[in-house]
């Protein structure tokens, strides 16, 4: 009889690890200074004009030359770690956005050490016309949403993550 309520304890005791591990999987992502931005870049932006963004964007440390926006297409700031950013919007703004850049970093680092995906290979890389809910997406190959797009599904405080071996295409 006691060796089956071992056996018991270690079951509800695994089952508590797992649940504890999937509610982790969920948990926000701390964004830090990134979440002031809708695009935070290393590398640069570019689109195919116009493109209507709503939100403060900005790259560092790349120059702000590599941010092929203009002040029209952009609702809110765009910054820049100098001043050849896109005139004449542009906020020359170098010690914020190193901040933001390493909060950015810090913030990759938690949502790609998520290991329990919700859903893995979902459309085999084509999310078009989808509704997704919460969850820890994870695919080995190219994403693609054409002009149909995708539904994100939830509340104020949902998460989702998605973990893109390839390169990730959305469509006007």
């Amino acid at each position: 009889m006691k060796k089956l309520s071992g056996y018991v304890l270690f079951a509800i005791l695994s089952l508590f690890v797992t649940a504890a591990n999937l509610t982790a999987q969920r948990l926000p992502v701390n964004l830090g200074s990134a979440g002031n931005y809708v695009i935070l870049s290393k590398t640069g932006i570019t689109d195919v004009p116009p493109s209507p963004i709503t939100g403060n964007v900005a790259a560092s440390p790349i120059t702000g030359a590599a941010i092929h926006l203009t002040c029209a297409e952009v609702t809110g700031t765009i910054s820049a770690v100098d001043a050849a950013g896109p005139a004449p919007c542009s906020l020359v703004v170098p010690l914020v956005l190193t901040t933001a850049i390493g909060d950015m970093g810090t913030a990759y680092t938690d949502a790609a050490g998520r290991t329990i995906p919700d859903f893995t290979e979902l459309g085999g890389g084509n999310i078009s016309g989808k509704t997704l809910v919460p969850g820890l997406y994870k695919w080995s190959s190219n994403v693609l949403a054409d002009a149909t797009g995708f539904t994100l599904s939830g509340g104020p405080n949902a998460v989702w993550i998605f973990q893109i071996a390839g390169d990730l295409t959305l469509a006007d």
